[in-house]
């Protein structure tokens, strides 16, 4: 009878586990997708900020 129980304690933190592996996936991939955003997309002002002499240049 405790083999029962234990082997559903042992089902429920594989449920556990198996959602905590989803979640790190989700964020790996928000990650991923973040790091090439941030790559592609040129919007931050990187290449304006030892610029003395042109001021305002689209590359």
């Amino acid at each position: 009878m405790y083999a029962l129980f234990l082997n559903l304690y042992a089902l429920f933190l594989n449920l556990y586990a198996l959602f905590l592996n989803l979640y790190a996936l989700f964020l790996n991939l928000y990650a991923l997708f973040l790091n090439l955003y941030i790559t592609f997309m040129p919007h931050y002002p990187i290449h304006n900020s030892s610029s003395r002499n042109r001021t305002h240049e689209i590359h």
